[in-house]
This record gives C-alpha cells, sequence and structure tokens, in this order.
C-alpha cells in the first residue's frame, strides 16, 4: 500500500515536470513561428 503512495507521488511529480517542459517547449515553439513571420515579411 504505502509503495503504491509513493509511485503515485513520483508519478504527479514526473507529469508536472513533464508538462513544464511541455509549455516551454510551446512557447519556443511560438517563437520561432513569429521568428519566420517576420523574415516574410
Amino acid at each position: 500500500m504505502a509503495q503504491a503512495k509513493i509511485n503515485a507521488k513520483m508519478y504527479d511529480a514526473s507529469k508536472r515536470k513533464f508538462t513544464r517542459t511541455i509549455s516551454k517547449a510551446d512557447r519556443s515553439g511560438q517563437l520561432l513561428e513569429s521568428l519566420d513571420q517576420i523574415e516574410t515579411r
């Protein structure tokens, strides 16, 4: 039972970390897109 709780905590933490990484990548992707738009103008 205790093991399951630990696993759930670790899963939750890695999920948060993962989401943070995704949103960072998303932001840099948007940045690249806007740079592309500026260049094409």
